[in-house]
């Protein structure tokens, strides 16, 4: 849709979204991957680019947010849509 009806704001006329690619990981080496996460983001943030990023393990979220707190203040909205908070499901 186009427009977001309840709050009549048309998104994308007011904002730009691209898809820059996955973010650069060793899956042998965690300190390198975290690092690498970093510097991408970094480059991203300091271009002006105010990144969103999508899907992950739980692992990404730091050094996103390092990268960003070197040059603001940065707010985090994490969304989970695995059921892994309760102890049982389905029984």
């Amino acid at each position: 849709r186009q427009v977001h009806y309840p709050s009549m704001l048309e998104p994308f006329k007011r904002f730009k979204v691209a898809d820059v690619g996955d973010a650069p990981v060793n899956s042998l080496d965690i300190q390198e991957s975290l690092s690498s996460i970093e510097a991408f983001f970094q480059k991203i943030h300091s271009a002006g680019v105010l990144p969103l990023a999508a899907g992950g393990d739980h692992t990404i979220t730091l050094p996103i947010l390092r990268a960003i707190a070197k040059e603001r203040r940065v707010s985090l909205v994490q969304i989970d849509a695995h059921s892994d908070t309760i102890d049982e499901m389905l029984g």
